[in-house]
């Protein structure tokens, strides 16, 4: 099992427990990633055959660190969560 984090608004992590799964959001995604994103999200189409069109999850091999991260605006309530994944 490997094990990776993402960081996510509370406001993402309360759906998340609603709905059973998180997914991505591109209002989130910063406009210089959206062509990377689309890319990404074109070849998974191609060979993930349970792919249905959702933004992808940033996921980080080391826990980063919130309070230096960069990944939301000060005062922006926010998780880290771990995710444990099987090969």
């Amino acid at each position: 099992m490997t094990r990776y984090w993402t960081n996510q608004t509370i406001e993402a992590w309360e759906k998340a427990i609603k709905v059973g799964y998180l997914v991505g959001n591109p209002d989130f995604v910063w406009a210089e990633m959206l062509e990377n994103y689309h890319w990404m999200m074109e070849h998974m189409k191609k060979r993930l055959s349970y792919y249905s069109g959702e933004y992808p999850i940033w996921l980080w091999t080391e826990k980063p660190d919130l309070r230096r991260s960069g990944d939301f605006n000060g005062g922006t309530r926010a998780v880290s969560l771990e995710v444990e994944i099987t090969k």
